[in-house]
């Protein structure tokens, strides 16, 4: 909240159009992972229309996936975009592709639509490996595992270490539900208190909503079918 309140200051007090754009778009990224939809959604929004007027693509083109990712988390994105997907290379930014297949990529596992979720999966986990973001292996090495494709036992150790180690809010309790929902979860290395911490940043009344991928109650519930009786 604090940071998305930064950013609107920014939007509203700057005379610099670039910064105002820089402004929405991040704003609306903040509202986003604060659960704000609506408000990240109209921030999103003319961002959009803000940095098509000034034809810079990256920002056009991060605030499309906002737009995205929001319609994802409210389930009301039902098939990948192929224009955005196509148009993203051109950008010439490893993360913000990276980012966008992801996206895509569990729009299209939401839809049991395997074969595009698992190459899109595949497409941002090279592109977030190759740039070291562990947080984007993670996830999509776990959407891997979902639509098809194996690991070995020391590739899922080093997915169970990174989930629950220091990751942005939300992020280690989804791969630890994608790692339960395709059979991989080592349910020795999850104690309760881990849980615990992985959770206490995502505020309980927001425990039923869709993150990057599931929700925690998803992520939870997952585990809790690995568990031993």
């Amino acid at each position: 909240p604090e940071a998305a309140e930064l950013h609107a200051r920014a939007a509203r007090t700057s005379s610099s159009a670039l910064t105002q754009v820089y402004s929405n778009m991040s704003g609306a990224m903040a509202r986003m992972e604060a659960f704000a939809f609506e408000e990240a959604a109209a921030l999103a929004a003319r961002a959009v229309e803000q940095a098509a007027a000034l034809r810079h693509a990256f920002m056009e083109t991060t605030s499309r996936w906002v737009l995205r990712s929001l319609a994802y988390r409210q389930g009301e994105a039902h098939k990948p975009d192929r224009r955005l997907l196509d148009s993203v290379p051109h950008i010439g930014n490893k993360e913000l592709e990276a980012t966008v297949c992801m996206t895509e990529a569990v729009i299209a596992w939401r839809t049991a639509d395997r074969e595009p979720a698992r190459d899109l999966a595949s497409r941002a986990f090279a592109l977030f490996q190759s740039i070291g973001m562990k947080q984007g292996v993670l996830i999509n090495r776990g959407l891997l595992l979902l639509t098809g494709e194996d690991a070995s036992d020391s590739d899922v150790r080093d997915l169970h270490e990174i989930a629950l180690g220091d990751l942005p809010p939300g992020l280690g309790i989804q791969g630890l539900g994608l790692l339960a929902l395709a059979g991989r979860l080592d349910v020795g290395a999850v104690t309760r208190p881990s849980l615990e911490k992985l959770t206490e940043r995502v505020p309980r009344e927001h425990w039923g909503t869709r993150m990057d991928v599931l929700s925690v109650d998803e992520s939870l519930a997952a585990i809790e079918r690995c568990a031993p009786p």
